[in-house]
């Protein structure tokens, strides 16, 4: 397993501890997207992008998995650095999120918010 791959199932058991949702957040897409990422060499920010597509979304509107966005936001937090605005920048993600959270509009935030 990759560095980045070990590191986002790190920050998500953490996320997850003492709420017993790691398992069903691995079920609900966390191991492949995790395999995936191993396979195709990804970036953190297509790690990133991909969980928050496939994992933080039903229906085209945020699916209230708190914890998912607490292991992205502790990964992200990780390996870029606290963000300044960090506030506006996760209200513009959930914005992004309950708009539908297409991969291309997720990776528009990324790519504005982590240049």
């Amino acid at each position: 397993m990759s560095v980045l791959s070990q590191t986002f199932r790190r920050v998500a058991a953490q996320a997850c501890a003492g709420r017993n949702l790691f398992r069903e957040f691995m079920a609900a897409g966390l191991e492949d997207i995790l395999e995936e990422a191993d396979a195709n060499n990804w970036s953190a920010s297509e790690i990133v992008v991909q969980v928050l597509a496939r994992c933080c979304v039903e229906d085209g509107r945020f699916n209230n998995q708190q914890a998912r966005i607490l292991a992205v936001i502790t990964f992200l937090n990780e390996r870029y650095g606290r963000l300044q605005g960090e506030r506006q920048a996760f209200i513009d993600l959930l914005a992004v999120l309950n708009s539908g959270g297409s991969v291309g509009a997720i990776r528009g935030w990324m790519s504005a918010t982590y240049p």
